[in-house]
């Protein structure tokens, strides 16, 4: 049980730090995004990109430091029911539009997008349901758990051009 707790928390923290990071080397193109999808945050613009980043690595290490680890679970799924809304909201309003999710860069917004999250959002909360009431986790579980996880959740935030990938090659 504890091996599982430990891979929901890798994978999901991979998620948020990628995406974090690729928002971040392009901030202003982040910024420039916020800004074509939702029109009425031009004054606040930056702080918006910086906050959307910097609430991504505080969940990571949330999820990775915060004990007992449910707390960090349920803030992950918070923070994807928020990023979810926003990505329905988007879907029926800006067809065509970059999702946002690793900064401006990505295919157009999709039901894959909407899916990935969800998938997300089920992987946050098996970790939180797991946590409950468990005890000291083995060392052997970071390590057995952390490539698999990393992969995982690498591929997870991929999930969109993945599926691109295969509707091409049919």
């Amino acid at each position: 049980m504890s091996t599982m707790v430990i891979f929901c928390q890798i994978l999901m923290a991979t998620v948020y730090l990628l995406s974090a990071i690729l928002k971040l080397r392009e901030l202003s193109a982040f910024r420039a995004h916020l800004i074509s999808t939702m029109p009425g945050v031009r004054p606040f613009a930056s702080f918006l990109a910086a906050g959307v980043v910097a609430t991504e690595i505080g969940t990571a290490l949330a999820l990775m430091v915060i004990r007992p680890a449910w707390i960090g679970f349920s803030l992950s799924v918070l923070l994807l029911a928020g990023f979810t809304l926003y990505l329905v909201a988007m879907l029926r309003t800006r067809r065509g539009a970059s999702c946002g999710c690793v900064g401006d860069g990505g295919g157009p917004i999709s039901g894959v997008h909407v899916t990935r999250n969800i998938l997300l959002v089920m992987v946050s909360g098996a970790g939180a349901l797991l946590a409950t009431g468990m005890g000291d986790t083995p060392a052997f579980a970071f390590y057995f758990s952390l490539g698999p996880a990393v992969i995982a959740g690498a591929l997870l935030l991929y999930l969109d051009e993945i599926v691109s990938f295969f509707k091409m090659a049919t």
